[in-house]
């Protein structure tokens, strides 16, 4: 057993014994197999011709091969039985080439030639190395032709490995780009019918078709394909060489991994990215490329900690055999370094971290990122330029990424035409209101580079901290433009706010046929406000300020964004919209309520039902005062509102809540029957939610039961963030 892994330890490590110098087609195979069949035994001198090797004995066992008699026969006469053709003369050019990269010339084979007859040949006893268990072979000899044509296979295998490595590689790319297209592809037509449905006149007597294009859940099914052809490609079909089983699949487990991981590098850091283009190119949303992320990013990690127990295995188990090859302890603890920083990067990167100690998570993220980009840029130096490919991308993405980070916060909060740098504490409100446990900040940023829209969110850092690089997302409930001169306000840019008196009928009626113009950024000054619920970390330490000075704080607040994608062209196609809303996720329904509600002339709205969810009856009051009570006025808008917590009397003073005039349920929206009774009503349903994963969670199972009974035409649409 020791003999056969020696042997295909001499097979496998062509690199280390000829001091990298090794088969470069694949007629020198036959030769190079036959050579490091025979080049792990010790050779007895013939003394005929000991003038021809005189210095054979302080010569290397590597050189043995050139300049012992009885293995250069052996070499030869197994070269003249097995190869044939090319690979015959091309063996003995590889041979000389070989002989002299090792530091010896190969004897003249003139005699040998002479006497090495086929006849001579077939007398040669058949030796095969991995059957014997000689010290010292004292006599020429034939290789055994099974065992050659294992040889074969292993320096085949060997040296094309590499390559077939480096195919599937780049195979990955291959994947994931077909993904992307598909992706791209469909929100184009998807995008196509929604343009051209949203143009025509709904007729509220007549249901309108379901739509036949459906949006894509592309997590799932692809990561299922994607981890099944991983499990695949990791071992090819190069076993069935030299050697056990066990050490064939960790030679052949050990590069690929590696190979594979590199190739998901680049994906990895694109997915993580903030400024994707891709969530503008698939339509699809943050969270689904994050999904993609946590899925990739387990692979990664167990390709890499394959791959060094792999190799740990290989120099460790069998080091006895690989007497060339670097200090099986360095090469290991180097190994051990890269794929531990890489272990510690999974419990950090666990739900409860996340949630609990995001900046932790955070920091630990990056700097373990950095570094183990460092590591394997260190790590390949000595393989040249051949698997850089793989890294300069991830550099290029996160460089990219940081960078448009720096120019949305720069065009967001460097004014053009004012004379400050930043914004002026009176530009930045955020007011506490402790009876619903809610903050409410309004920010007035020094110029918004594109439109905001309904389901667009924003990064909130406050810089003047101790830790002013923290930034959270929050989505936008309500925007305003403020004109200088007066203090009339209009909504989102291409909306209006529903009237309340007839007066105010009268005078929308009479400008409706008009253009709304587009905020001016001299003339006006745009108000962007954020519900949000304090919880731990920077919101906590906001709402403690905001106690401390009176419940209102003018702190210096900067933004980046917007981020996200309004789905207010989709589902203004659709006949009904059921919004569930949960906490201060009330925002993105007043969002899209001040956009739906504002349709063109000539377009009915779609019918909206409202269920929000709270935990304190208090907040219902508050935002029916602010935002929800003009809605409520407006035909075809139903709202319904839900206590989890406390009494749903417990609303003091004169608010809308003790005056009767709106009514909370205690307990919980019933999603799955609000959800199935819209199903069962006829026409195009939108069923949009924001609020807690549970919450989501619910939803997503409701509305997929429904469509599972046969309600074709309701649609999903989940308005969430995060991790």
């Amino acid at each position: 057993m020791r003999i056969t892994l020696a042997i295909l330890a001499s097979c496998l490590s062509s690199h280390a014994v000829a001091k990298g110098f090794s088969p470069s087609n694949a007629n020198q195979y036959c030769m190079y197999a036959i050579y490091e069949s025979f080049s792990p035994f010790k050779w007895q001198e013939n003394s005929s011709y000991t003038s021809a090797v005189s210095q054979s004995s302080t010569r290397s066992s590597s050189a043995s091969g050139c300049t012992n008699m009885l293995e250069v026969a052996s070499i030869y006469a197994s070269m003249r039985a097995y190869c044939h053709g090319r690979a015959y003369t091309v063996g003995l050019d590889f041979w000389k080439s070989l002989c002299t990269n090792g530091g010896s010339a190969l004897m003249d084979l003139n005699e040998i030639e002479a006497i090495a007859t086929t006849k001579y040949i077939e007398q040669l006893p058949v030796f095969s190395p991995g059957a014997s268990n000689s010290a010292s072979i004292s006599s020429a000899v034939l290789l055994d032709k099974s065992y050659y044509r294992r040889a074969v296979r292993s320096v085949t295998a060997d040296e094309t490995d590499d390559s077939r490595s480096l195919k599937i590689a780049w195979g990955i790319h291959g994947f994931w780009g077909l993904v992307i297209l598909v992706g791209i592809i469909f929100n184009f037509l998807t995008g196509l019918f929604y343009c051209r449905d949203a143009e025509q006149t709904q007729d509220p007597e007549k249901p309108r078709s379901p739509s036949p294009l459906r949006r894509l859940s592309a997590s799932n099914p692809i990561t299922k394909v994607y981890n099944a052809l991983n499990t695949h490609l990791i071992l090819a079909p190069s076993l069935g060489t030299n050697g056990t089983l066990a050490y064939q699949i960790w030679d052949t487990m050990g590069p690929r991994l590696g190979l594979l991981a590199f190739a998901c590098l680049p994906w990895l850091w694109v997915f993580a990215g903030r400024n994707n283009v891709l969530i503008w190119a698939t339509g699809w949303s943050f969270h689904t490329f994050n999904v993609f992320h946590r899925h990739l990013a387990i692979l990664t990690i167990l390709f890499a900690i394959i791959h060094s127990i792999s190799y740990t295995v290989k120099y460790l188990a069998y080091s006895e055999t690989l007497p060339l090859q670097p200090s099986p302890f360095r090469l290991t603890s180097r190994l051990k370094t890269r794929a531990m920083l890489m272990c510690l990067m999974i419990p950090f990167s666990c739900g409860a971290v996340r949630k609990r100690f995001y900046e932790v998570f955070l920091v630990v993220h990056v700097l373990f990122g950095i570094v183990i980009v460092y590591a394997l840029f260190r790590h390949m130096s000595k393989f040249g330029a051949e698997y850089t490919p793989h890294l300069w991308p991830v550099v290029a993405i996160w460089s990219f990424d940081r960078l448009v980070r720096l120019l949305r916060l720069a065009l967001c909060n460097l004014p053009i035409h004012r004379s400050s740098s930043v914004h002026s504490p009176y530009q930045s409100t955020v007011t506490y209101h402790p009876s619903s446990d809610v903050l409410q900040i309004e920010i007035q940023p020094a110029i918004l580079p594109t439109s905001p829209k309904a389901g667009h969110y924003y990064y909130i850092y406050q810089p003047t901290t101790f830790r002013g690089w923290e930034n959270h997302p929050f989505t936008t409930a309500s925007v305003r433009y403020s004109d200088r001169d007066s203090s009339s306000t209009s909504p989102f840019p291409g909306s209006t706010t529903p009237p309340r008196t007839s007066t105010e009928k009268e005078a929308a009626i009479t400008t409706q046929s008009r253009p709304l113009p587009l905020p001016s950024l001299t003339a006006s000054t745009p108000t962007l406000t954020f519900w949000v619920r304090p919880y731990t970390g920077w919101t906590h330490r906001l709402k403690a300020q905001a106690i401390a000075a009176g419940n209102t704080l003018h702190p210096t607040l900067v933004l980046e964004g917007p981020y996200g994608r309004s789905a207010s062209t989709a589902l203004r196609t659709f006949n009904r919209i059921v919004m569930i809303m949960g906490g201060t996720g009330i925002g993105v329904a007043t969002a899209y309520l001040q956009v739906l509600l504002s349709a063109p002339q000539g377009l009915e709205h779609p019918q909206i039902d409202l269920h929000w969810t709270v935990r304190e009856p208090a907040l219902v009051d508050q935002l029916y005062r602010a935002e929800l009570g003009s809605y409520l006025q407006c035909p075809g808008v139903r709202m319904r509102f839900y206590c989890s917590r406390g009494s749903c009397d417990a609303v003091e003073g004169d608010g809308v809540l003790s005056g009767g005039d709106v009514n909370v349920e205690e307990g919980r929206a019933p999603i799955a029957q609000i959800v199935a009774q819209a199903g069962a009503e006829e026409g195009s349903v939108a069923v949009v939610v924001c609020g807690p994963a549970e919450m989501a969670d619910l939803t997503r199972a409701a509305t997929l039961a429904a469509r599972r009974g046969g309600a074709i035409g309701m649609e999903y649409f989940e308005e969430a963030y995060g991790w």
